[in-house]
């Protein structure tokens, strides 16, 4: 564990330029890795599975282009965040709200560790602090201070991610979102921030393309990961673009699985929404 201060060499660059900067902080892992170039995954703890899913591929994909991916260790979006960017081979910051010696969550120790050797765990809170509910906004503004943007995949209107996306505005950084189920609470809060003018996020792309960075992924890695589901909806868009009542027609699914499945294929770019509820196969990746 070491304790880091503004006269520290290696306090992170981006972090000096906010408006209040912590005094100090302790860290274990590599600091060097506030160097690269980071982008804050945040959202929901009782997160939908494809509120999950979402974070943990865009993590995986953001990993692999290079990016260090920063999130806050809660369960989660947070959870998948971290993870993501673990299993695409790259780094991943952790910033905490407690002491960095308290287990907490308890879930997520073997993940901490992991953590701390394959990036950095950061906690403003002095060893032995416990987590309280007004320590983690306060670390919100820690989150995106490392971070050129943020990320929000799921939250309600009330959640700590939408005040992470706000400090993230107030510090100059831009903010992203990840579209839901407009039926769904977790979407209430993501859709929002699009309706505020945050950018909608259907791939990595697009959050890759802000920062003039670029896409390691290949095509093939998304053709090659294709379920059963997908085939039949790609093959029912193989002759060009369709309503989605004619899917709903076609497939017999219900109104909130297929709307989930469109917008986590639009997501992995296997598809692309148009104008008129309708939708087209992404001929680019999936032949």
């Amino acid at each position: 564990m070491k304790t880091i201060t503004p006269s520290s060499s290696d306090y992170p660059e981006l972090l000096k330029h906010i408006s209040d900067p912590p005094s100090q902080f302790w860290c274990e892992g590599d600091l060097q890795v506030t160097s690269l170039p980071c982008v804050a995954v945040v959202g929901a703890r009782q997160c939908t599975p494809y509120g999950e899913k979402s974070a943990f591929d865009l993590s995986k994909s953001l990993a692999q282009a290079g990016v260090v991916v920063v999130s806050g260790l809660a369960l989660g979006i947070d959870t998948a965040a971290h993870k993501g960017a673990l299993s695409g081979g790259g780094k991943t910051i952790a910033v905490l709200g407690c002491g960095i010696d308290i287990p907490y969550p308890s879930e997520n120790i073997s993940l901490k560790e992991n953590i701390s050797q394959n990036g950095v765990v950061i906690s403003e809170y002095a060893p032995g602090t416990r987590a309280t509910a007004w320590s983690f906004p306060k670390r919100n503004r820690i989150i995106s201070g490392l971070s050129l943007g943020v990320v929000v995949v799921e939250a309600g209107l009330k959640s700590g991610s939408l005040i992470t996306a706000n400090l993230a505005l107030q510090q100059g950084r831009d903010v992203f979102a990840v579209p839901g189920n407009i039926s769904s609470p977790l979407s209430a809060g993501t859709h929002r921030l699009i309706q505020n003018g945050a950018k909608l996020v259907s791939c990595v792309a697009d959050i890759l393309e802000e920062f003039k960075l670029g896409v390691k992924t290949s095509f093939k890695e998304i053709k090659e990961n294709i379920s059963d589901a997908e085939k039949k909806l790609l093959h029912l868009l193989s002759n060009g673009p369709r309503h989605m009542d004619e899917l709903l027609e076609s497939t017999g699914s219900p109104m909130d699985e297929m709307s989930s499945l469109l917008i986590e294929m639009e997501l992995n770019g296997k598809i692309r929404s148009l104008p008129g509820s309708r939708f087209e196969k992404n001929n680019e990746v999936v032949n």
